[in-house]
């Protein structure tokens, strides 16, 4: 049995988490894991009722200090319950006293943990304190939870991002500078001096295809009465469009499409818009629920190639926003390629268009993008996403890994269900498989 705990975290407690993730033998940091980790140690270690909570008490004093602005006005932490009930009833009669609070039953057993950590010859016996498992589940958390956005559920958490005023990205937030560099992907210099990363395969594309491809086959209308149009769809560029209804005077006068923007639709699924959340309810399935749980995790981040010109978008820029790769990482592996096959002009290699206007990245540009995705495959775990091989004349040449068996340039996203089905299943199995590449080098540390 999982039991979820909220509290309002002291500094101290940011202090103690931040003292275990720097032990050398024990890199991991996920705040959840080192909490059910460190009710394991208590339970298995020693006699519980031989612990002295006042000597941790006591040790606990170290560790204060001045207020950080950055901590956030609520932790959430998962723990199995019986361990963790028992060791606050330990601490409760060992005391005598009638209650003992979730914060100071927190902090006392972390304090524990860290002593025992700490401790040589601890750190003799115990060189693999169950790192890979903390490790894996540091990999795969939402990291949205980590900037303020603790919503139970995936979808709303995505939601409210998608609302969120909150500055920066997720995959390029400070807490994360810990796990990069322990997995060595820290080492990109950028010409404005910065580190920066990207998501590998966003929400919005696939959450699209859900919303268009679940609405046609379950035929599900702008409105049975006066519009009996398939709600959302794709237009030509593989953007998502909803039909809406145009009032003169409360009366209905047309209809019309209109491109659905991700900061719409998470405003009515936030405000618990009835027609919205009916259609939702209808069509999400397993499979974009765990996306959105993980879309934001290290297992789908990953640095992007530093070069830039003056000017013009960066490299996540035009993923993100070209027609032909909509955001996911095997396309944008193609549209490289495909974009030095065709390039007769070295001024004019890669063309994308930014408010109806078309732009151009110079061939040394995208050669410099290819070069990248050649050297540092496997250095950053995309074997998954793209091949690297040999061509005619033994030319070096990349090839994206398609997510789904029909996808092109041409054919960013599916179609139709059966695509859909394997798309979603696929971007999964990525992520999944990714993590656990990724665990096991920051174990093995």
């Amino acid at each position: 049995m999982i039991r979820d705990i909220t509290i309002r975290p002291k500094l101290i407690h940011i202090y103690l988490f931040n003292e275990i993730e720097t032990i050398e033998k024990h890199p991991c940091c996920s705040r959840s894991s080192i909490l059910d980790r460190a009710c394991e140690y208590v339970m298995r270690k020693i006699s519980i009722t031989q612990i002295q909570w006042d000597n941790i008490a006591k040790a606990c004093e170290k560790f204060e200090g001045d207020p950080v602005e950055s901590i956030p006005s609520n932790m959430r932490l998962s723990v199995e319950e019986q361990s963790y009930l028992t060791i606050k009833e330990n601490i409760r009669a060992f005391f005598g006293i009638k209650r003992t609070v979730d914060p100071y039953a927190v902090k006392l057993i972390l304090c524990y943990y860290l002593a025992a950590l700490d401790d040589a010859s601890t750190k003799e016996s115990q060189t693999n304190i169950s790192c890979y498992e903390d490790a894996l589940q540091i990999l795969l958390e939402d990291h949205k939870k980590f900037m303020g956005i603790i919503e139970e559920d995936g979808i709303d958490r995505m939601m409210k991002w998608y609302q969120s005023d909150i500055k920066g990205e997720v995959e390029e937030q400070d807490s994360l500078k810990y796990l990069y560099s322990k997995l060595k992907w820290d080492e990109e210099v950028y010409s404005d001096g910065k580190k920066h990363y990207d998501v590998i395969s966003s929400y919005w594309g696939p959450f699209s295809c859900m919303l268009a491809i679940m609405s046609k086959e379950k035929n599900i209308v702008a409105d049975r009465f006066f519009c009996n149009k398939v709600w959302y769809f794709f237009d030509d560029d593989n953007y998502l469009k909803y039909w809406h209804a145009v009032k003169e005077n409360g009366v209905y006068k047309e209809w019309k499409s209109n491109y659905m923007t991700k900061g719409h639709y998470a405003l009515k699924v936030l405000n618990r818009t009835n027609n919205y959340m009916e259609v939702l309810k209808e069509i999400v399935n397993p499979q974009m629920k765990e996306f959105a749980n993980i879309c934001h995790c290290v297992a789908n981040f990953f640095p992007v190639p530093p070069a830039y010109e003056e000017g013009k978008l960066s490299f996540n820029q035009i993923k993100g926003i070209h027609s032909a790769v909509r955001d996911s990482l095997c396309n944008m592996v193609d549209l490289i390629q495909s974009s030095l096959d065709k390039c007769t002009d070295n001024a004019q290699c890669m063309s994308y268009k930014m408010n109806r206007e078309e732009h151009f990245l110079s061939r040394d540009t995208v050669e410099a993008w290819e070069k990248w995705f050649v050297d540092n495959r496997s250095k950053y775990l995309l074997e998954d996403h793209y091949y690297v091989y040999k061509g005619e004349n033994d030319e070096v040449r990349i090839k994206g890994i398609p997510m789904f068996r029909n996808q092109s340039l041409t054919h960013p996203l599916p179609n139709n269900l059966e695509e859909y089905q394997e798309y979603q299943d696929e971007l999964l199995r990525r992520i999944y498989c990714r993590a656990l590449r990724a665990a096991k080098i920051i174990s093995e540390k």
